[in-house]
């Protein structure tokens, strides 16, 4: 659910940037979970899903496990509008 709280309430560009920031870390982010040990080829095309990161509850523990700060991401949405 805090995937989904991310996915539908933030921006386009603040949700790709922060997918972008998750993919370069490893992980892959969606509307359903914060995942890692995901495998990709050379073109960046998912080969596996990996695993969901456990102990995700909040959206608060996305940013931190992405090392985000809310007043940052904050300050993104406000900047787009």
């Amino acid at each position: 659910m805090p995937a989904a709280m991310i996915y539908f309430t933030g921006n386009d560009h603040y949700n790709r940037s922060l997918r972008l920031k998750a993919r370069h870390m490893g992980y892959s982010l969606n509307q359903k979970c914060l995942s890692k040990s995901v495998i990709r080829d050379k073109k960046g095309e998912k080969m596996t899903e990996g695993t969901r990161v456990p102990g995700v509850k909040t959206e608060q523990d996305i940013f931190r496990i992405l090392k985000g700060e809310l007043s940052f991401s904050l300050s993104l949405i406000l900047q787009q509008t």
